[in-house]
């Protein structure tokens, strides 16, 4: 269990009534959702027999409720930050090789200089970061509206296809990227591989549909999906860690096309245990027409007035969501070209080991933390304790003038992953089942845009840092989690207030009956 889920519950099984004269509703929860609890046994009707297509859907959800879908997840992500990192290690090296400087390990060549953004490695790594910023806006651009579009074919056509095209499209990335690294293309063409694995959706659209099957196999909600959604999170980042730890070593010991053909005999992997082993989940419903109507369905679900009041929540929730996604592959985008520079010029290897290690710690960190936090802090409280994390993370590292305080910032930052599988959990609480999709297809819209934004400002504002304040990138990332910690606050103090009100209610209905 996480989160408080006892305390979620705010309902009054005896028919009182309330201040209009109307009977109470089914029981919310402090989200604001109905809950699929029955509370009042004496007032149901007797149970209809299921029908065929209702005992399908239940059978899938349990057959994949627990099991299935993280392993295709893991997979991915080992794929994707597999393949990723190369991309940077292989653009320096190749700068370096332009400029006739045999050297591409550390610094040592042009490192401290003087002159400081004059000097040779600050000349390299700026051209580096330009590459990175183009890369970054044509893979995440093109992705934002299949995303929208995915949603619905999914309703259509199942979950799985978007899952299908996703892993096709970086399977197509990684084809053009090996062909560039292998016959030493002009770099320019590696924008295409960017742009067709974006037309796709990215990786975006793969953790939308991900978490829409988690939503489908757990439809009663409470602790077993916040249980789900945590699991595909660490899913996530465990196979990041591990594709992250294994492409310094590939890089240092077999060159940089093996890591990509590897990660496209994974996505292949992807797929055929996609088609064997995960069921559908999408529940029997009419088509859903493949329109733009996608957008605005999206939209309504998070400005859609409720007398719970749940839009100030879901507003809150996803501009804070938007805020630690721009921080997560903000410094994903930038930490090796930071940790390749000097003072501390770091090796691949050291590189691929310390990221590998942090992002392994962080989520056993957090998964330890919600285990042992289960029934006493809210989801809320707990996506503030990672909001400060990443704070003072960020702030460790962005002031580091030695190896020390990268150190330090890891070790500060351990419980930093644990913002936005809360906020997932909080906003997919606080909407009613069929509204699921479309939750979570504005979600990954959100995802990619944060992406894009990140993936172009990161580069750009660690380009011009270069021979002044080299931690500028990761100060403003603290700043950042200080903004998303402030809205967590008052996430934190709407959920009170509820709770408030609903205790408030209670006892006046008990004082009256006791009269």
């Amino acid at each position: 269990m996480i989160g408080n889920d006892s305390a979620d519950l705010v309902y009054d099984p005896r028919p009182t009534l309330r201040d209009n004269g109307t009977a109470p509703g089914p029981p919310v929860n402090s989200y604001g959702a109905i809950q699929n609890h029955s509370i009042n046994h004496k007032h149901q009707t007797s149970p209809q027999p299921e029908t065929k297509d209702e005992r399908h859907s239940a059978n899938h959800s349990r057959v994949c409720g627990w099991v299935c879908i993280e392993i295709p997840v893991f997979l991915f992500f080992l794929s994707l930050n597999n393949s990723l990192p190369v991309t940077q290690y292989y653009l320096t090296a190749r700068e370096y090789r332009d400029l006739g400087v045999p050297n591409v390990t550390g610094c040592s060549e042009g490192g401290e200089g003087e002159g400081g953004g004059a000097s040779l490695l600050d000349t390299i790594q700026a051209r580096v970061s330009t590459y990175t910023m183009y890369l970054n806006f044509l893979g995440s651009l093109p992705a934002i509206l299949p995303v929208l579009f995915m949603g619905s074919i999914s309703h259509r056509y199942g979950r799985k296809v978007a899952l299908y095209l996703v892993s096709l499209g970086a399977m197509a990335r990684m084809a053009v990227f090996t062909l560039v690294f292998h016959y030493e293309w002009r770099v320019e063409y590696l924008y295409i591989g960017s742009v067709l694995e974006g037309m796709t959706g990215g990786f975006g659209c793969f953790l939308m549909s991900s978490y829409t099957i988690v939503a489908d196999a757990t439809k009663e909600g409470g602790s077993r999906r916040a249980v789900k959604i945590t699991l595909t999170e660490a899913a996530t980042m465990l196979g990041s860690s591990a594709g992250l730890t294994m492409s310094g070593y590939w890089v240092r010991s077999l060159g940089y096309v093996a890591p990509l053909l590897f990660s496209a005999g994974l996505q292949v992997f992807v797929i055929i245990f996609l088609f064997l082993f995960v069921p559908e989940t999408v529940p029997s419903s009419p088509p859903t027409p493949i329109s733009c109507s996608i957008l605005l369905k999206s939209l309504k679900v998070f400005l859609k007035k409720t007398p719970t009041g749940r839009r100030g929540l879901l507003l809150t929730s996803i501009a804070t969501f938007f805020m630690g996604i721009l921080n997560l592959f903000g410094s994903n985008s930038i930490i090796v070209l930071y940790l390749l520079h000097y003072p501390f010029c770091w090796t691949e290897t050291h590189i691929s080991v310390y990221t590998g290690v942090f992002i392994v710690s962080s989520w056993l960190m957090v998964l330890l933390t919600t285990h042992a936090t289960s029934g006493r802090l809210a989801d809320d409280s707990l996506a503030l304790i990672g909001a400060l994390s990443g704070l003072v993370g960020f702030l460790l590292q962005g002031l580091a003038n030695k190896d020390l305080f990268i150190y330090l910032g890891a070790g500060a930052a351990l419980l930093s992953n644990m913002m936005w599988p809360m906020l997932r959990v909080i906003m997919s609480k606080a909407v009613d089942i069929h509204e699921q999709a479309c939750l979570f297809a504005g979600i990954g819209v959100t995802e990619m845009l944060s992406t894009l934004v990140t993936g172009v400002l990161s580069p750009y504002v660690y380009k011009i840092s270069l021979g002044r304040i080299h931690g500028l990138p990761f100060l403003g990332f603290s700043a950042i989690s200080f903004l998303g910690a402030c809205c967590i606050v008052s996430l934190i103090a709407r959920r009170k207030t509820r709770e408030g009100k609903a205790q408030s209610v209670n006892g006046t209905s008990q004082s009256s009956v006791t009269h």
